[in-house]
């Protein structure tokens, strides 16, 4: 029997609470998507990205562990956050 291995992708999605998406322009996004890689390895101790398609439009999408890094990231190049996952609810009051 074959084992399933789960994509990147989709570890990701499960376990990065935080996802920021960055729009891809036409002509693409050039050194800034080399500028975000580098400010990530400088600043943040676990993120991971890949690129993903909403009809038309193309995306970064750049995974993060807090709210603080995934806000300064979206504000800082133009990206908005996506999906929040909440690993606790809130009990009824």
């Amino acid at each position: 029997m074959a084992r399933r291995s789960i994509s990147r992708k989709k570890l990701y999605e499960q376990n990065f609470p935080y996802k920021v998406d960055i729009p891809v322009p036409p002509e693409g996004l050039g050194r800034r998507i080399n500028e975000m890689v580098a400010w990530c390895k400088e600043n943040v101790a676990q993120w991971e990205s890949h690129g993903r398609s909403e009809g038309l439009q193309d995306f970064a999408r750049f995974y993060f562990m807090d709210a603080k890094t995934a806000e300064f990231f979206a504000t800082r190049w133009g990206g908005q956050i996506r999906g929040v996952k909440r690993s606790w609810t809130a009990p009824l009051q």
